[in-house]
């Protein structure tokens, strides 16, 4: 048996009143992706419309103090529930309007309209860019009831709150928290006034077409905190499959766990939704690559050439290497200063020196920075840098103002000096604390990647290679809107994947990188131009794990 949902102490002479106050505290989410009741924080651009038909069971109930004796003053109700929604950038309206063809009561019965509401979202931080998604809602409800029972207030009623979500793997965890503002109603013993309202949600995804729930909600009443017929809290599981694209069928049942007015004793709900833009779920299309690290051949220009013992002469030089963009080994170990060499297994090689010239594509020296890994680093100001560094192979990562990041592979022999001459272009990525954005765009042939774009992917490898501290990187593929919602899914989640292979292939760890399909969910133009399409289509990194 439930808790008692309302007490209210009055004799058996009187009449069991019918307040004008809605018992239906339940309502169907506008746009969340994983959960039955919690709001989430995303906002997907374009229209959306969601179809309820719900069961509730007792959520008020009269019940006399002296005999105990129950009397269900809101009995069975069988609700529909229509909402259609509309978002433009980051924010997102929508009209909720719940009709109750059934609606019984030990007291009177009979259905109609309940109250018609107007619900607004706006997005503060998109969880895919930022550590957390955060959101501001807010919602007004007008009397325009006409059922026989309580389902209905006499007056207009609002709500503001504050949205946070997450996203940890397949899991979606949402937070509401705000205030509620209602008509004041005097009952015997309990005053339905202004609350303090509250939900949680976890969504877990069973792959890219299924997911399970489960939410708590309830409120607490300011003016009686620790009167449990002002207050209420109640559980909802649910669950949601992806029928066809881009329809969305959602369910929950759900009882309450406090008694107070609008926790009932059981409900359940159905709900069609149609969701064109919907959020895909992280990753959908594509997950993570699987893929081998590959190293490419170091390119070597000419012979070693023999010289004297480095201890008694000016070490040898080799011809000047011009070096074409590759990949390179990392140092296993990082020496105390520049000069002090530690080699697995060998600890008395003499180093070998690295003369470093960099220039523009017009043969200017360029002032620049290098590093080897973490083993040296240093500037170029007069036109030459010199490392000395131990033997073997190392990849040169060279950087200036204006231009991107190149690096470049080159052997180092004992007591020998390697001339390299480092070539850099004007960037094609720009580095941000939240993302690397792709000022040159990626070509593409179908699902390949065209190689007049491969500089950008030798210039994004060099990037994460200079920038250790990007732990996790996420490779977003976006498209536009022609053609079916499903292609193009698929279309993004195989370029993504490209675009996170190719980054493997040039020496990145796999484990770094992963790919997501978004499709058309996220157009950055509305119109249907071929201008907007070509905006449309694109890769975006995402810097989704940074070391402090």
């Amino acid at each position: 048996m439930m808790p008692l949902l309302a007490i209210l102490g009055v004799a058996h002479a009187q009449a069991v009143p019918v307040p004008a106050v809605d018992a239906q505290l339940y309502r169907l989410p506008v746009d969340a992706s994983a959960t039955m009741w919690a709001d989430d924080a995303h906002v997907t651009p374009g229209p959306s419309a969601r179809l309820a038909v719900g069961f509730l069971k007792e959520p008020f109930v009269w019940i006399w103090d002296d005999t105990g004796e129950r009397v269900a003053v809101v009995d069975n109700v069988l609700g529909l529930d229509a909402i259609a929604g509309f978002a433009a950038w980051r924010i997102r309206g929508a009209v909720d309007v719940p009709i109750y063809p059934l609606a019984t009561g030990a007291v009177t019965s009979g259905g109609g309209l309940g109250d018609i509401a107007v619900d607004v979202k706006g997005m503060v931080l998109d969880g895919g860019d930022a550590p957390v998604g955060l959101a501001l809602g807010g919602r007004v409800t007008f009397p325009t009831g006409s059922t026989a029972v309580p389902l209905g207030s006499d007056g207009v009623g609002w709500e503001l709150s504050a949205i946070v979500d997450k996203r940890v793997g397949p899991v979606v965890l949402a937070a509401n928290l705000g205030h509620r503002g209602v008509p004041d109603v005097a009952l015997d013993n309990v005053a339905v006034s202004d609350v303090f309202v509250y939900r949680a949600g976890a969504g877990f995804d069973l792959g890219a077409s299924a997911g399970l729930s489960l939410d708590l909600a309830g409120h607490l009443a300011y003016a009686q905190p620790k009167n449990p017929a002002a207050s209420s809290l109640e559980a909802m599981l649910g669950g949601w499959v992806r029928v066809a694209e881009p329809f969305v069928v959602r369910a929950g049942v759900g009882r309450g766990i406090a008694g107070g007015i609008g926790s009932p004793t059981a409900r359940a709900v159905v709900a069609l939704a149609w969701e064109p833009g919907s959020r895909p779920k992280e990753p959908k299309a594509v997950a993570k690559t699987e893929a081998t690290t590959k190293t490419a051949p170091t390119t070597k220009t000419a012979p070693k050439v023999a010289t004297k013992p480095a201890s008694t002469s000016k070490p040898a030089t080799k011809p000047v290497a011009k070096t074409a963009p590759t990949t390179g080994r990392a140092p296993t170990k990082a020496p105390e200063g520049r000069e002090f060499l530690v080699v697995p297994g060998q600890t008395t090689l003499a180093p070998g020196i690295v003369h470093i010239k960099v220039t523009n594509s017009e043969g200017k020296v360029v002032p620049a920075s290098w590093a080897f890994g973490t083993i040296a680093r240093g500037e170029i100001e007069g036109g030459l840098g010199m490392a000395k560094v131990p033997p073997g192979p190392w990849q040169i990562l060279v950087s200036a103002e204006g231009y991107g990041t190149q690096g470049v592979s080159v052997d180092v022999d004992t007591g020998m000096t390697t001339n390299v001459e480092v070539v850099l272009f004007p960037a094609r990525l720009n580095l941000t604390k939240e993302r690397i954005e792709i000022l040159e765009k990626i070509r593409w042939d179908g699902t390949t990647i065209n190689p007049a774009s491969d500089h950008v992917l030798d210039e994004l490898a060099a990037v994460l290679r200079a920038h250790p501290e990007i732990r996790a990187l996420r490779v977003e593929g976006h498209t536009d809107s022609r053609g079916p919602a499903e292609d193009n899914l698929t279309l993004s989640g195989a370029r993504a994947a490209a675009v996170v292979a190719a980054l493997v292939d040039r020496g990145l760890d796999p484990n770094r990188i992963v790919a997501a399909g978004y499709g058309e969910a996220r157009p950055l133009d509305w119109a249907d131009t071929p201008g907007a399409w070509e905006r449309n289509q694109r890769i975006e990194l995402v810097i989704s794990e940074r070391q402090p």
